[in-house]
């Protein structure tokens, strides 16, 4: 995408035309200050989509989502913290449907309309009391500039906030998506403890979004990694209503495309963010494998290496030993002549076609101490491409997990 047609913008979720957000402290865990309680609504109705966690210990709001999205419209979500409302039984359940219900009222839409996410601990009953006051003030919070609010209500163990927000232009006019997110832990594909909140003004049909967070998924959300956990309660939302009053777009236009690469863009440099934000991490790290026969194959591959405590810890102690990146392109199931591999480390080869190449440890050693940078592996001549993000393992991860609950 040219940079004519696309520019990062400030505003988040509330930047598109047509919606409203706020952050609120309902103390959904006891004694605690912090804005927990987030809404974001829609004007007008909105066409809607998801993607959900899959792991089958999926939580009570996952399953009422997915059942809105399988509709297509919503014009609401409001999300608590401190409590994942995971493996709570029925009374879970019971509990999501009350929460919509009270959402429903409050902005004057039918509870189909409504879709709930909780993050937090799981297999704790919600403290129902307090989520109720949450949709209460967090309705009476609303405002057309409360995307920072909302983005800090959702976090859990975050250290910032997560916002985004990109206006594109099309050829009828421009079209803004924001978005906001969470997560910092328990991140690996397919998706994380991570919940994204997208909103558009643009105009698009629910099967057309639907397939379009699936592609920009793909590229961003499924292919970023902290550690090896996936949640219960992992979910993307995008909101399309249509407020910027330009045509629908219509699958295999030329706008319709520049949409589809700005969804991806946002998407990707929001999951970005997550990893940058990763419990203990001091690394964003971008992997790139090239060469293999199919870009399922790339996908394993970097996988692998995101994967591997031994490279996550190598780039904690900014250490150039390769040997453990070659290991994880051996052993990730993926056939490819060894003689083929080559390794970089941003601009500096580490090995050449099966070869050491000599390099000077302190150019790889410098490459390493740098905050972000990118391991490129090659394993033949094959079109098949993939890129994904990583963290490294600190000390700091062991002790922020030791004691999450507690």
């Amino acid at each position: 995408m040219s940079a004519s047609n696309f520019q990062w913008i400030d505003g988040g979720i509330t930047a598109p035309k047509g919606y409203r957000a706020s952050g609120f402290a309902a103390a959904i865990k006891p004694n605690s200050t912090k804005l927990d309680c987030a809404l974001i609504a829609s004007d007008a109705p909105a066409t809607l989509a998801g993607m959900f966690t899959t792991n089958i210990m999926r939580s009570a709001p996952v399953e009422w989502n997915v059942a809105r999205c399988a509709m297509g419209m919503g014009r609401a979500l409001f999300i608590n913290s401190g409590n994942a409302n995971a493996v709570t039984g029925d009374q879970g359940h019971a509990d999501v449907r009350t929460t919509a219900e009270a959402v429903a009222s409050a902005i004057g839409c039918t509870s189909d309309e409504v879709t709930i996410c909780s993050t937090g601990v799981i297999g704790v009953p919600l403290p129902m009391e307090r989520i109720l006051n949450g949709v209460k003030g967090s309705f009476e919070a609303l405002s057309a500039e409360g995307s920072p609010d909302a983005a800090r209500a959702i976090m859990t163990t975050d250290t910032v906030p997560k916002e985004v927000a990109v206006e594109v232009t099309l050829s009828s006019g421009p079209v803004r998506i924001g978005a906001i997110a969470k997560g910092s832990g328990m991140i690996a594909p397919n998706m994380a403890t991570m919940i994204a909140v997208v909103t558009t003004d643009a105009a698009v049909a629910a099967p057309d979004l639907a397939q379009w967070l699936r592609q920009a998924t793909a590229q961003s959300f499924n292919a970023i990694c902290i550690d090896n956990d996936m949640s219960t309660s992992d979910t993307v939302l995008v909101f399309a209503n249509g407020q910027a009053g330009l045509p629908q777009l219509e699958p295999g236009s030329p706008d319709a495309e520049t949409f589809r690469l700005a969804l991806i863009a946002l998407c990707e440099e929001t999951a970005k963010r997550l990893v940058r934000d990763g419990e203990g991490a001091t690394k964003l790290v971008a992997v790139e494998v090239s060469g293999t026969a199919t870009e399922d194959e790339a996908k394993t591959i970097c996988r692998a290496i995101a994967h591997s405590q031994l490279c996550k810890t190598a780039f904690f102690g900014e250490d150039p030993n390769w040997g453990r990146f070659a290991c994880a392109v051996g052993y990730a199931g993926i056939g490819f002549e060894p003689g083929n591999l080559s390794i970089w480390l941003d601009e500096v080869q580490l090995l050449r076609e099966g070869q050491p190449t000599g390099y000077a440890e302190a150019d790889a050693a410098a490459v390493m101490k740098l905050p972000e940078f990118t391991l490129r592996v090659k394993v033949g001549t094959g079109n098949g491409h993939a890129r994904f993000w990583t963290s490294d393992l600190s000390h700091d991860y062991v002790s922020i997990n030791a004691d999450y609950r507690t």
